[in-house]
């Protein structure tokens, strides 16, 4: 989830949790918010990772993870 091809990638992932972070943290404790970032993390890289091998990256498994919460 950390790693990203270019800045530009890094950069729309980040606005994107921008946007979609405040409607989740309004929702949320900054605790719980932290701790349901950390779930989708591992668990949308360990099912990309299951599913397409050791050669992905970037944020995009949380941001939909996040997308569907809201």
């Amino acid at each position: 989830a950390l790693l990203h091809a270019d800045v530009f990638h890094l950069f729309f992932n980040m606005i994107w949790l921008i946007v979609l972070g405040k409607q989740i943290e309004q929702r949320l404790s900054p605790l719980r918010y932290l701790l349901f970032l950390l779930f989708l993390g591992i668990f949308s890289n360990t099912v990309q990772y299951l599913t397409s091998g050791p050669n992905f990256i970037g944020f995009s498994g949380i941001l939909c993870g996040m997308l569907t919460f809201i």
